[in-house]
Parts: C-alpha cells; structure tokens; sequence
C-alpha cells in the first residue's frame, strides 16, 4: 500500500504544473500607485496620433483642431479634458469635458467613463508607454471589415 500511495504521490509531483509567481497585492498596488502619480503630475498635449488600416497603409490622424487640446488627470479619478479655442466638427461645443479615469486591474489598461450625451460610453485604451515625459495610449477597433488601430502619443 505504501508503495502505491509514494508512485501517486511521485507521477503528482512529475506532472503536476508548475504554480506562478503571484506577485504580493503591495507590489502592484505600488506600481499602479507610481503609474497613478506620473500620469496625474502634470497636463498632457497630443504629440502624435496615427491610424493605422489593416492591409491599406498609416494615416497621420492627428487634427488641427486638436493640437491645443490639453488632457488632467487627477488622482481622485476625474480627468478633465480642455478643447481649447479650436474645436473639431464631431466635437461638442463645450471648452471642458469631465469623465472619470481608472487603470485596468494589471495597470495595462487605461479606462475612461464618459457621461456627455455626445460621446458616452466605456472607452478602453491600452497602455503601451508611461514616463514622466511620454504617455502612449492604443486602441483597436473594426470597421467595415477591416482591423483598426489609433496610437496617441502625448507629451508636456
């Protein structure tokens, strides 16, 4: 009987799968709280925005009506966004809009909740870059078939 119960505990142990290393909660809970506090110490412009179409090539997709726009974020979870004095045709006429911010469960994601009649919604963006000078934001989409992508580069 001994010997049964030492081969099953043996071929348990041979193919048994190998447990990953969870991370403490402090650490991410550290880490978003760095992310947290880069993303909320100052303002942020657009630098750069592409769209890139799946088999049709890369569109410069930053408007003019939007190089003076000006995005905060604050660490209560407000972001604000101003449009400054040049506003975009499927923008609404307002200078300020408010929507809530949060980071994604892994600090991977961005998430936005907005509540203005003209663009509400649940917008999700991925966090590809954030320095204290850079934040690069993604997001994919697919329209008429065809797989989308918007990078948004933004700086100081």
């Amino acid at each position: 009987m001994k010997i049964i119960f030492s081969s099953l505990a043996l071929l348990l142990m041979a193919f048994s799968c190998k447990k990953e290393d969870v991370k403490p909660e402090s650490t991410n809970t550290k880490a978003l709280e760095e992310k947290k506090e880069l993303l909320c110490s100052r303002s942020w412009r657009y630098a750069s925005k592409v769209l890139t179409i799946d088999s049709v090539g890369v569109i410069d997709n930053l408007m003019d009506c939007e190089k003076d726009d000006i995005f905060m974020f604050f660490n209560n979870g407000q972001k604000i966004s101003n449009r400054g004095t040049t506003f975009c045709i499927n923008q609404p006429n307002t200078i300020t809009d408010t929507s809530r911010w949060e980071f994604g469960p892994l600090g991977t994601t961005l998430l936005e909740f907005t509540s203005n009649s003209d663009i509400e919604g649940t917008y999700i963006y991925q966090l590809e870059t954030l320095t204290t000078d850079r934040l690069v934001v993604s997001v994919e989409y697919v329209s008429d078939g065809l797989k989308n992508k918007i990078k948004a580069e933004f700086t100081h």
